[in-house]
């Protein structure tokens, strides 16, 4: 049987840009989005990601859709400011982000189409976006298949595509003050969050399972899973005590737990950490085979059929003697082409590397976002390492790839790209 290619786009609001970036140096900038999407089976994304998922439905290029996001009055009409945002919770008005989805949308070059049911749109293939169903408090699937094998069951009509991606981009409590709602009758009565409130923030075993559905065999499968950036800081040795001045801003922050803290700071961002890195371990092994595993930096799986490429945000150096990496900015034209080949380095700037740990998924003032390009450039030029499937304590690779180019030169070994 021939192969199976599966993409899968991790959520993470603004700056799922990332993923724009690299879907530009792995299928070209001005590629069109369905030609990108012809070479896959199934595609899943949540949140951040299923906003660029779409555009690729729609037929934007990746270097529309840099600019596109580029745009601070654009990023104005997904998070709209409301009388909450200066107490730091439900800050933006849900129902406002359907209609900038629209408008965004709209300015694709089959925009129309956004405004169809999921299985109306003519895609070259299969569309997944999980989200959260606020009243049953279960994980609930939009499909452009809605006859798929893993359906458990048929909606009737299907949501719009705007409609999907708005539900699957709707975070909560810092965030999003409402569930997400549709203006369908089919769907009046019904509410929901984020898909990553499921777990889904990496969406790659949700679009594992559903190609196992159809039939296809684990070691059939082909899998590029992109994320928005992940922060992985080391513990301060020695540990200061909770909440005390001074502390290591390239370390974990030790905080006091508490009913504020958690409800804050802990529970509306923990969904983005650990079920997405454990997603990956367990589609890795899946499709690649309980045999591709390694205790051995020095022989990392780097052959498996799973591709994980992930800007990772960490320090260098040892414990007690760590320093902020090179970030490399680089110039463009104005219609954001490819890093020039001759880069600018900034080596250690302490300031924009606090700057990404400080960043929210809510990125959108420009100074912000120029911060999330930087890091994606300097990611692809290798200036910043990528994130392995599994690593040892001193981040060495242990199963996938620790650089964007290694990743890519596996993604175009098992035929995911050109």
């Amino acid at each position: 049987m021939p192969v199976c290619k599966i993409l899968s786009l991790d959520g993470g609001g603004s700056w799922a840009i990332l993923q724009a970036q690299a879907l530009g140096e792995l299928y070209g900038y001005d590629t069109p989005g369905k030609t990108i999407l012809a070479n896959y089976f199934l595609a899943a994304a949540n949140s951040g990601g299923a906003i660029i998922l779409a555009g690729l439905a729609l037929n934007f290029t990746p270097r529309e859709l840099i600019n596109k996001l580029n745009e601070q009055s654009v990023r104005e009409t997904i998070f709209v400011k409301n009388f909450w945002a200066a107490l730091n919770v439900e800050k933006y008005k849900a129902t406002d982000k359907l209609q900038g989805l629209r408008t965004i949308m709209a300015q694709a070059p089959d925009g129309a189409k956004s405004s169809r049911p999921l299985d109306q749109i003519g895609l070259p293939c299969k569309l997944l976006m999980p989200s959260f169903n606020y009243d049953r408090q279960r994980a609930e699937f939009f499909r452009s298949d809605p006859n798929s094998p893993a359906a458990s069951m048929k909606s009737s009509p299907q949501p719009t595509l705007a409609e999907a991606v708005h539900a699957s981009s709707n975070a909560p409590i810092r965030y999003f003050d409402a569930p997400a709602q549709f203006e369908s009758v089919a769907y009046q009565n019904c509410r929901y969050w984020d898909g990553a409130m499921a777990g889904l923030n990496n969406p790659v075993m949700a679009a594992v399972t559903e190609a196992l559905a159809y039939g296809i065999a684990p070691a059939d499968l082909r899998v590029l899973s992109l994320g928005t950036g992940t922060v992985f800081l080391p513990m301060p040795d020695p540990m200061p005590d909770p909440d005390s001045p001074g502390q290591n801003s390239l370390c974990i922050q030790i905080q006091r737990s508490g009913l504020k803290h958690d409800a804050m700071d802990v529970l509306p961002t923990i969904i983005l950490d650990d079920p997405p890195d454990e997603a990956s371990f367990v589609a890795h092994l899946i499709v690649s085979g309980s045999n591709a595993l390694s205790r051995d930096p020095g022989k990392p799986v780097i052959n498996g059929n799973l591709v994980r490429l992930n800007p990772c945000i960490q320090p260098v150096g040892v414990p007690g003697h760590w320093t902020v990496p090179s970030l490399m900015a680089y110039a463009c034209d104005p219609n954001m082409s490819p890093p020039n080949t001759v880069p600018m380095n900034y080596p250690g700037d302490p300031q924009v590397f606090v700057a990404l740990l400080n960043l929210g998924i809510d990125a959108v003032d420009q100074a912000e976002v120029d911060v999330i390009t930087t890091l994606g450039r300097s990611w692809i030029a290798g200036a910043m390492p990528n994130q392995a499937i599994r690593a040892t304590p001193a981040l060495q690779p242990l199963i996938g790839h620790g650089t964007f180019a290694a990743g890519a030169a596996q993604a175009k070994v098992l035929g995911l790209t050109p």
